[in-house]
């Protein structure tokens, strides 16, 4: 994720795939399609949304604090309507995909893909010691199915904001580093 993160490149294209395969990290891992129908708008400080794929089955509304992170990338894309400036759907998908193709030869990662940040995300919040119910509620998973456990607990909104916060923080470690002046 570091490496993706320092990347950079002449092409405009493939540095909005690297935006916003961060953003959807700094956001939880959350997918393009349900990126895409976010109005920024009318959330400045907090994201609630109810994931796309689980919509239609009851899914739950997914709430956490907009990251800083993740803010002047939302702040560099962001249209009149409050949308970001993804591209028309025919279109996303073979630029995003385009762009990371080349990000994945420049940097001789072989397996990654948009898809890979939401990866990612979860994997390191599991190397955290993140609750996999946590984990499962920042995804945006539908847990309705999900075990007798999770009908007893629910996640609040700070414990997501945690989550992320934790993720991200393992992330930067080593810009900190880099920060801090040798003694």
């Amino acid at each position: 994720i570091r490496a993706v993160r320092d990347f950079t490149s002449r092409t405009k294209g493939t540095m909005k795939a690297r935006d916003f395969f961060m953003l959807s990290y700094y956001l939880g891992g959350i997918n393009m399609e349900d990126l895409k129908h976010i109005d920024f708008n009318k959330c400045h400080k907090e994201l609630r949304y109810t994931r796309t794929k689980t919509e239609f089955r009851g899914g739950q509304e997914t709430r956490f604090t907009i990251p800083e992170e993740a803010k002047p990338i939302i702040a560099k894309y962001i249209m009149k309507d409050g949308h970001l400036d993804i591209g028309k759907d025919s279109k996303v998908n073979y630029n995003m995909s385009y762009g990371m193709r080349r990000i994945r030869k420049a940097l001789g990662i072989p397996n990654l893909y948009m898809y890979s940040a939401r990866k990612t995300f979860s994997q390191n919040a599991f190397e955290l010691g993140v609750s996999t119910r946590v984990i499962d509620y920042v995804l945006g998973h539908s847990l309705r199915n999900s075990g007798i456990l999770y009908h007893y607990v629910s996640v609040s909104k700070e414990m997501a904001d945690s989550a992320i916060r934790k993720v991200i923080e393992y992330t930067n470690a080593d810009l900190k580093k880099q920060d801090t002046p040798n003694n």
